[in-house]
């Protein structure tokens, strides 16, 4: 992870991620993660950390921002930290209903 404004990289290698699934509209899915570490401590200053996933409905994954308790935060994934969580999306057995799930009405 990165703070805004550092330089300096803290890699976390993420061994498992648990999806809440909420559908925006008829184009976009969040994706809500819990995440465990397998190491790496969570950065200085956050609390509860876990990654916002926005999918195109087809699965096609637009961005993955880190959150703090649910909120915005003042860090950023590195690109091998996006990958995992990446990684994790599309083999997580419910990746195929997430992405053929209708949307409630």
């Amino acid at each position: 992870m990165i703070q805004y404004g550092s330089s300096k990289v803290n890699e976390l290698v993420i061994e498992n991620l648990i999806p809440s699934v909420d559908f925006r509209n008829e184009h976009f899915v969040d994706i809500r993660c819990k995440l465990t570490l397998k190491t790496g401590p969570i950065p200085k200053g956050t609390t509860e950390l876990s990654a916002l996933v926005i999918c195109m409905r087809d699965g096609t994954i637009i961005e993955i921002v880190p959150q703090d308790e649910d909120c915005d935060c003042e860090f950023q994934f590195t690109l091998n930290e996006k990958e995992q969580i990446r990684r994790l999306i599309h083999e997580h057995p419910v990746f195929r209903r997430i992405w053929t799930a209708t949307p409630k009405q």
